[in-house]
């Protein structure tokens, strides 16, 4: 847990700080987009291209920071003809809005209903309403997610979506690299820039029931304290069998191009039959309904 007021504010501090590539004014981030596009052209030309083909299409994007792959997806299937609405989740208010920005980036200044919504991931459908026909988790945000969250969310997003409907999940698989490439270390420098400000992560205890482990950090120099946060170090099989419980078709894509980016797993049909997030929560387990 995060000894931050809320887990929102911990993100907010975390991201303050982190070099994540997803605000629009920043060059790093304008690339990332510009190959995002393009990945999300390839798909909505193949893959999803029987999406495309639908007058209307209900984009939705969880745990999406500024929004980068919503906006991306969405600007591919609207060149394509489709009249497209997306919906923009996270729980970092302040980065939202950005959306808009890369839309305008895109083209589609107009053409794109937009809405956005402060909201935790494992509680979507208590904000949400059906349907959508696309659903994304992107950008590796499932560390974010411990086991039991990432049921409840992928309970939520399947209740929101119709029988055609279509998850898209992009994540390293950290095992294989934890295992074959030594990269696991207790204390890791996330980044330094060259001015010698940066961000150090340390790993400092683990809980078994929840799966995660406490992730403190601190900024460089001086190491001060920035914020702890509950970290899950994913395997894509086991996310691969989670989905599976929620939909009738799972597999995997070929890597996304971008550079910040990995895996893709697609899941299809959501099943008719599987536990609703309103019978998770029912049935969770008490000392986790405070989990973020």
């Amino acid at each position: 847990m995060s000894t931050d007021n809320t887990y929102s504010d911990a993100l907010e501090r975390l991201y303050s700080q982190w070099l994540w590539p997803e605000d629009p004014s920043t060059r790093e981030a304008q690339e990332r987009f510009n190959t995002l596009l393009e990945y999300a052209h390839s798909l909505v030309s193949t893959r999803l291209a029987y999406l495309a083909e639908k007058d209307r299409v209900a984009v939705l994007d969880v745990a999406a920071g500024s929004g980068i792959a919503g906006a991306a997806f969405a600007a591919a299937l609207a060149r394509r003809g489709a009249r497209v609405s997306l919906v923009v989740t996270d729980l970092r208010v302040s980065i939202l809005e950005k959306v808009h920005v890369w839309l305008e980036k895109a083209g589609l200044k107009e053409g794109v209903r937009v809405e956005t919504v402060a909201v935790d991931a494992a509680r979507l459908p208590q904000k949400l309403d059906c349907c959508f026909d696309l659903a994304l988790l992107w950008g590796s945000s499932l560390p974010h997610f411990s086991p039991w969250r990432l049921l409840l969310a992928l309970a939520g997003v399947r209740e929101l979506q119709p029988r055609h409907g279509i998850l898209l999940i992009e994540q390293r698989d950290l095992l294989p690299r934890l295992l074959f490439n030594n990269l696991y270390t207790r204390i890791r420098v996330e980044y330094v820039k060259e001015d010698g400000r940066g961000v150090v992560g340390v790993h400092a205890k683990y809980d078994q029931f929840r799966g995660i482990v406490a992730r403190v950090f601190y900024e460089l120099p001086g190491y001060r304290y920035l914020t702890t946060m509950p970290t899950r170090l994913w395997d894509l099989a086991s996310v691969a069998a989670m989905l599976w419980i929620f939909y009738n078709h799972v597999y995997l894509e070929k890597p996304s191009r971008d550079p910040w980016g990995a895996e893709v797993l697609v899941a299809m049909e959501p099943r008719e039959t599987a536990p609703s997030s309103g019978e998770l929560w029912e049935t969770l387990p008490e000392q986790l309904h405070e989990e973020p």
